[in-house]
């Protein structure tokens, strides 16, 4: 028989259990205080959280997971996982696929990532990993994420990369991509129809053997210009710049390049590479070198003409003027050698026979001289100035009175001044108006 325990012992043992109960106590509140900061963390993940159970219930589901999937509040609280299957159905693109995956997953042991496709273009990133208890699958435990932005975003990436390439592939003009230093990183495999290279060969090449000596010192002093902008604040980060020079070819010819580049920056804008366009422009440098060569040779051809046409011009002038003094000659001789012997013999006694020969004589010679007398000028007629001055008025059509108001002198002498002048330029006895005439010669 045991002995009875002593009141001290009893005392003791009291003691001992009111510790183990504020031990318990302490116990309980942190598991509390835990219970809410898990629950706290789970709450304010961007992740959907699900735990599903093997019973066909679920134990937790936060309130990410119910926005996600557009589950009412009061099937939440069912904890039901058939309700859930219910309202997940109708949203996805392949419901049974997603379910038979669902099903096989409970029996599995494994972690397992998958995408998840909405109908409306959402798409899902799906995580589960097994829930043990006691050393027993006893459930799973799943997260969602929406990655529909960055499936988008990856897909737009993918087309722009794929029709990029494809652009580089194919175009005729070379793409290629330099580091600071000038060394090649990228160039497109139309560097093969350009300049015969591979893309590995081109790749293998120094800049000095990019280029001849001339164009890579331009190109070099470019770079260092660009670079002294850069240090300006308010430059343009778009900017680019064309440059033209010769680059080698593979079996060592050359050709005529326009490039036109522009830097590759970072994220801060700072210069980290140089993007580039290559484009062969030997036709075009040929057709200018033929052009200015053909400019050059109409120059001289020009001048050559301008100094023929000179030289034209003044033996033309020449010409014109022993023409013009051989006229003034033939004119004077006719009026001081011929025309006053005319006026003699007229005044003699001449028989009707006489008269008919010496009027078809003087008809002869004023038909011979009338070309000449058309380009002789008013002096040559032996005209007094007064005379001048009034067969000027008349070429201008002024009448007799007007005449003899300006000259200040009566009309019947201005009369006698028009009988002398039509007598002196042959024109006596004729009816040829006389500002006609006078009209014709210069």
């Amino acid at each position: 028989m045991t002995d009875k325990p002593t009141y001290e012992e009893l005392k003791q043992r009291v003691k001992e259990l009111e510790k183990d109960a504020v031990k318990h106590e302490r116990v309980l509140e942190m598991l509390n205080e835990n219970k809410r900061l898990l629950n706290s963390i789970l709450e304010s993940t961007a992740d959907g959280i699900l735990v599903g159970e093997r019973d066909g219930m679920f134990s937790y589901g936060n309130s990410r997971f119910a926005e996600m999937w557009n589950i009412p509040k009061e099937v939440m609280a069912t904890k039901k996982r058939d309700k859930l299957h219910e309202i997940i159905s109708d949203q996805l693109k392949d419901s049974s696929a997603f379910f038979s995956s669902l099903m096989e997953l409970y029996q599995s042991e494994d972690e397992y990532l998958d995408f998840v496709e909405f109908k409306d273009g959402r798409v899902f990133e799906r995580f589960s990993t097994p829930l043990n208890r006691d050393g027993q699958i006893a459930g799973r435990v799943w997260s969602f994420r929406d990655i529909t932005d960055h499936k988008r975003a990856e897909e737009a990436l993918r087309d722009s990369e794929e029709r990029y390439r494809l652009l580089a592939d194919n175009i005729r003009d070379v793409i290629w991509l330099r580091d600071m230093n000038l060394n090649l990183k990228y160039i497109s495999p139309s560097v093969m129809t350009q300049r015969g290279y591979t893309v590995e060969e081109a790749g293998a090449r120094t800049p000095e053997e990019e280029w001849t000596p001339d164009s890579f010192k331009n190109v070099r002093d470019v770079l260092s210009e660009e670079l002294e902008i850069e240090k300006n604040k308010q430059k343009d980060m778009h900017r680019s710049r064309t440059i033209e020079g010769e680059v080698s070819c593979k079996g060592g010819s050359t050709i005529w390049a326009e490039a036109k580049v522009s830097f590759l920056r970072d994220k801060d804008g700072e210069p980290i590479g140089i993007i580039g366009v290559t484009r062969d422009i030997t036709e075009r440098k040929e057709i200018e070198e033929a052009l200015k060569k053909r400019t050059i040779q109409l120059e001289i051809e020009k001048k050559s003409l301008k100094e023929l046409n000179t030289a034209m011009k003044i033996l033309l002038k020449k010409r014109q003027d022993d023409k013009a003094k051989m006229e003034e000659s033939v004119m004077a001789n006719v009026k001081k050698l011929i025309e006053p012997y005319f006026g003699k013999i007229k005044k003699t006694r001449l028989d009707d026979q006489q008269k008919g020969l010496l009027k078809i004589v003087e008809s002869n010679l004023n038909e011979i001289i009338s070309p000449f007398m058309r380009e002789v000028s008013l002096k040559h007629f032996n005209l007094t100035s007064t005379e001048i001055q009034i067969a000027k008025q008349i070429r201008y059509g002024e009448t007799t009175k007007k005449i003899a108001q300006v000259m200040n002198i009566s009309p019947r002498t201005v009369e006698t001044h028009r009988k002398n002048i039509r007598r002196k330029i042959g024109l006596e006895g004729k009816k040829a108006n006389l500002r006609s005439y006078l009209m014709s010669i210069n």
